[in-house]
């Protein structure tokens, strides 16, 4: 499912500094018909696209014991990308 995923990481992910900021930007050239947004948190995060936030959920994702189970959500990001420069940010 995953594997032409661009991913977006934090370069050094032994480092278990709380709350990395994320940040990738893109240039969209074209409209787009649509758009996914399959983000996996590994705990809570929060997903900003060109500064409006994706979902109003909080605390969604529970909590599992990471080497056994990784749980991501999905969101329909199509309405967030426009045309020009788009900024993703996970908190």
């Amino acid at each position: 499912m995953f594997g032409n995923a661009k991913w977006i990481a934090k370069n050094n992910s032994n480092n278990m500094l709380p709350a990395p900021l994320i940040r990738k930007g893109i240039t969209v050239c074209k409209e787009i018909k649509s758009a996914i947004l399959s983000a996996c948190g590994l705990g809570y995060a929060v997903y900003y696209i060109n500064g409006k936030t994706v979902t109003e959920d909080v605390l969604l994702t529970p909590l599992t014991k990471f080497d056994w189970t990784v749980i991501y959500n999905t969101y329909d990001v199509t309405q967030l990308i426009k045309v020009g420069k788009t900024l993703f940010q996970l908190f």
